[in-house]
């Protein structure tokens, strides 16, 4: 005996009514967690294998650090702005307008850039999700000041970031004793080797 078409609970919906009692239960018994509910929603393979790291060319990898919390509101435009120990090109500004907070805590890995290479190069061995928040900038630029020793670069050459679709260049200038802070598109100049990269985790 064949058993009766299950009906669809939503119109113009394939899914029906056993099916998602179904996945409550599968979700009370902990077969699928949180994780797998939400590479559904995301359409993506919820039980796919885990990313392979990525073989590095241009890149060689550092240790992790952890930047944050964040205690209180932050405002990028008055943190970012030349002052003493800090120079802001206008660039920058510009291009950082309009630009939100996230305030997670994050972890965020460090590279050593060891071949020449492009922004898209770069990027192509960095993790999918790479990008960090402007406050994180802040953050270590704020413990470093002076140009003391940290995380940061504090030789002369670059710490680079990629921040809402284009980059962020820091690098410490010894002469004048400050911080300078750039921004460009991507790709707009090729990046010599002995530059740092960081990226979210």
């Amino acid at each position: 005996m064949k058993m009766a078409a299950q009906k669809a609970i939503i119109e113009g919906s394939s899914v029906t009514a056993l099916q998602l009692k179904d996945l409550f239960r599968q979700i009370a018994d902990g077969s699928l967690t949180g994780d797998h509910v939400q590479a559904m929603l995301a359409h993506r393979n919820p039980f796919g294998e885990k990313e392979v790291p990525k073989k590095l060319s241009v890149l060689k990898a550092l240790d992790d650090i952890t930047v944050g919390p964040l205690n209180e509101a932050f405002d990028h435009r008055k943190f970012f702005k030349t002052r003493k120990g800090l120079w802001v090109s206008d660039d920058f500004t510009s291009r950082t307008k309009g630009i939100g907070v996230c305030t997670k805590s994050l972890s965020l890995k460090r590279f050593n850039l060891v071949k020449d290479a492009y922004d898209r190069e770069i990027k192509s061995e960095l993790p999918q999700q790479h990008e960090v928040q402007l406050w994180h900038i802040a953050k270590l630029i704020e413990a470093q000041e002076g140009g003391t020793d940290g995380p940061l670069l504090n030789d002369g050459y670059w710490n680079i970031f990629y921040v809402a679709g284009f980059v962020v260049h820091v690098s410490w200038n010894g002469g004048r004793r400050e911080w300078y802070v750039y921004a460009w598109r991507l790709d707009g100049s090729r990046w010599h080797a002995r530059r740092r990269v960081f990226s979210s985790n």
